[in-house]
């Protein structure tokens, strides 16, 4: 529907002031046609007891991410998924509940269950079962129909529902993806996903995981020292750069998962003069750091105190195999850097420690 006036800045300022005022009545009929035409979009509007009551609501302008949470409030808004807009609910304690997916009514499934304990090929038959995973006698796959066959809006759910460290596998199907992808994994108790058909592949709908897939974690109050310096400019640290002080591996259970590393580093350096201790992390045997934090540690003739320095990073894991991750630094000029200490020595015995954890979140 067209608006006989664009209602922007120039409008809201007339009348001015100065107007003659036998323009005002004018000025008032067009004020109730502009409010008219704005309101009539979603509500009624025929001069009767369904005056101002909604006949469809309008969402434009799709949110970038989920509103914040205020107290004795809930919310429906559109946020974009997979480049489309989807309706969503979100809470005062912060749920969040998508509505819609992909022309399907996600708040209207009713699900009834089927238990599997091995490989299980879902058929037309499963359209809107959740299949309980029961993986404790060994990971297997739960492997959908053709797309063709199941046709656009054919919904299924798989949960893992026990404890072990064995996986459920869901695949698309031969060359059928999942969100673009040929397979996805359920590796934790309780993980749950919902799915849908659009005819040609498959499109994750809910999506909850427990969270923390794994920990892992070093820690020590060993001293060590090192000269190697890293340049406070604008390129990357490399791995020749500064001196290794700290290693930690992991090995990723799914390579779809988050993996935050969190480095606290206790430094100082010799150097008489103002500068900046560097941290920076390291993957594997490539050059570039993944990431890197300085501090302005000490002023001019003030040595070898220590600061301690904190590093997180965040990463998709990319990998189920072994990912080592190192810790180096260094001052941006010539002198001693002590690790856990100063001026080469220890302090606190060994109880002023540095680490490095490693969290793998699920997804």
């Amino acid at each position: 529907m067209a608006l006989t006036r664009t209602w922007d800045g120039s409008y809201e300022a007339s009348p001015a002031d100065g107007d003659d005022i036998s323009e005002g009545a004018g000025k008032i009929r067009n004020l109730k046609v502009d409010v008219q035409e704005r309101g009539v979009v979603d509500h009624s509007w025929a001069g009767d007891a369904d005056d101002g009551k909604h006949k469809q609501v309008t969402y434009v302008n799709p949110l970038g991410s989920d509103p914040a949470d205020v107290t004795d409030e809930g919310v429906t808004y559109t946020k974009n998924v997979n480049s489309k807009a989807e309706l969503f609910w979100k809470d005062e304690d912060g749920n969040v509940a998508q509505i819609s997916s992909v022309g399907a009514i996600l708040a209207a499934m009713s699900a009834t269950t089927l238990v599997k304990s091995g490989a299980y090929p879902i058929v037309a038959a499963d359209r809107g079962k959740l299949i309980l995973a029961n993986a404790n006698g060994g990971a297997f796959t739960v492997t959908f129909l053709l797309a063709a066959t199941a046709g656009n809006g054919f919904i299924i759910g798989v949960k893992k529902t026990d404890s072990s460290a064995n996986a459920v596998t869901v695949d698309g199907n031969g060359a059928e993806t999942i969100d673009g992808v040929i397979t996805r994994t359920l590796n934790n108790q309780y993980d749950v996903e919902w799915y849908v058909c659009d005819g040609s592949n498959w499109h994750v709908l809910v999506e909850e995981v427990t969270g923390v897939a794994q920990v892992v974690n070093t820690q020590t109050g060993a001293v060590n020292t090192g000269t190697t310096v890293i340049p406070f400019d604008n390129t990357k640290p490399q791995k020749t750069e500064g001196d290794e002080y700290m290693t930690l591996a992991v090995t990723p259970k799914n390579a779809l998962n988050w993996l935050i590393i969190e480095v606290v580093a206790v430094l100082s350096n010799g150097a008489p003069g103002a500068g900046k201790m560097i941290v920076a992390l390291f993957q594997d045997a490539v050059a570039d750091a993944l990431a890197a934090v300085p501090e302005h540690t000490q002023e001019a003739n003030v040595a070898d105190f220590p600061h301690t320095m904190h590093l997180r990073h965040k990463m998709v894991a990319g990998t189920t195999s072994e990912i080592d991750f190192k810790v180096r630094a260094g001052f941006d000029q010539a002198g001693t850097t002590t690790f856990n200490g100063a001026a080469a020595g220890g302090i606190f015995d060994g109880v002023m420690a540095s680490s490095i954890t490693i969290t793998e979140i699920a997804r």
